[in-house]
């Protein structure tokens, strides 16, 4: 009697290693007798099942490479790296509000703090509100680099904003439809050194032009 039920069970085992589906595995070895013959032959599919093929390992490593690539130099690139990264973001980000200014025919206005920087726009009635379009939305400094100085260079009249500033900026400079804009120099600080952003008008009037240890 025991050898026709080890024979019977030994002729199902194919069927349960290939079964396409769970309930029918469960169906199969609800008629094997013996609670230790199921569950040995539950294990034995379990290993039999077990592991990652190739082509899953591979994926994984993929992604896995990806994700640092996007994540390691923003974690361990230095100081001075992260703030010439920030110079050359500002420099564009404001010489596309100056093109924006003069495409909608309104100024606006950047709005600059210790740790971070604001585009704003004025309202139906006057009062400036800030940008949430990209690339105009508030942008945070990346951690070590800071604003340290914005230096207005000459008397032309700032638009003035008809809400109280409850946290006063470093400076505020204002890109005007016909073209002008506040003349000032931006100073980018970090542990390694200092970046200076010079605001002229014209086509190359917003670049870089010094970089201090």
């Amino acid at each position: 009697m025991a050898r026709t039920g080890v024979r019977a069970v030994r002729d199902l085992m194919p069927i349960l290693v290939i079964g396409s589906s769970f309930f029918d595995q469960v169906l199969i070895l609800g008629r094997i007798r013996g609670k230790k013959k199921v569950f040995a032959y539950w294990r034995q599919i379990l290993l039999s099942q077990a592991g990652f093929t190739l082509l899953e390992i591979m994926l994984v490593l993929l992604i896995m490479a990806v994700v640092s690539a996007l994540v390691l130099p923003n974690v361990f690139s230095p100081p001075s790296a992260r703030m010439a990264d920030e110079g050359r973001h500002l420099r564009q980000v404001l010489h596309l509000a100056a093109e924006e200014a003069q495409l909608r025919n309104i100024p606006l206005r950047w709005s600059a703090y210790a740790n971070r920087y604001v585009f704003e726009i004025p309202n139906t009635k006057g009062v400036w509100r800030p940008m949430h379009e990209k690339p105009f939305a508030p942008h945070t400094l990346p951690e070590g680099v800071y604003i340290e100085s914005v230096q207005l260079q000459d008397a032309l009249p700032q638009a003035e904003s008809a809400a109280t500033d409850n946290h006063p900026p470093l400076g505020r400079v204002t890109l005007f439809p016909d073209g002008m804009l506040t003349l000032a120099d931006v100073t980018l600080a970090s542990a390694s050194g200092q970046l200076r952003i010079q605001l002229r008008p014209g086509p190359n009037g917003i670049h870089v032009v010094a970089s201090a240890p």
